[in-house]
């Protein structure tokens, strides 16, 4: 029995690649949410979205380098997902749209 169901979600998590960010991600996708790995290293994000993939099928998970230091990585990554998984972003996200 699950707690909560994050079907028809999408959840963006940022430093997703390792650590308590990837254990985030990892549950969420569990719980049924598309996940969104962003992380600086494009491999490191792609490792976890294979691990993600294997374990819950196709578009569950989707890799995006981006620091989240740099204004502009974030604007790449934010048209990325609008484009490519038809994502609305919300404050504060919004705001590097």
């Amino acid at each position: 029995m699950s707690l909560f169901d994050l079907t028809g979600k999408v959840a963006i998590v940022t430093g997703s690649s390792r650590g308590i960010g990837r254990a985030i991600a990892v549950r969420m996708a569990e719980q049924g949410a598309r996940v969104v790995i962003a992380s600086r290293k494009q491999e490191a994000c792609q490792a976890v979205v294979d691990e993600i993939t294997s374990a819950h099928g196709d578009g569950r998970a989707i890799a995006v380098a981006a620091s989240i230091s740099s204004k502009e990585a974030l604007r790449h990554r934010n048209h990325r997902l609008i484009s490519c998984r038809r994502v609305c972003l919300t404050p504060p996200l919004a705001a590097v749209v």
